[in-house]
């Protein structure tokens, strides 16, 4: 387990929630089967283990979709910032010629 490796897993779980386009507990778990195999303890239970990957997956899920949603935010804001300040822009170019045009005449 690498030090950025939160749990046995982690990193073969984070590859497929950012690597698949559709996803699901169930094909993570057929993908994987040789990782989780590797990860499980002789004396596991078969409920617990259901528990444990099933509550990593959808916490990691529910994390990744998190950080899209902040990324969309953060992409909607630069956008409205910057389309406010070439509004600005244009606006005190507007006065600029009017009063030009207004001191021609």
């Amino acid at each position: 387990m690498t030090s950025q490796q939160k749990y046995p897993g982690y990193e073969e779980l984070s590859s497929y929630l950012t690597q698949s386009k559709n996803k699901s507990f169930w094909s993570f778990l057929l993908r994987y089967r040789d990782a989780i195999v590797a990860t499980t303890l002789a004396d596991s239970r078969w409920r617990n283990l259901d528990n444990s990957w099933a509550t990593n997956f959808i916490e990691e899920a529910r994390k990744l979709e998190r950080e899209r949603r902040a990324k969309k935010f953060e992409d909607y804001w630069i956008d409205v910032i910057k389309e406010g300040k070439i509004k600005r822009e244009i606006l005190e170019y507007e006065i600029e010629k009017e009063q030009i045009l207004n001191e021609i005449n």
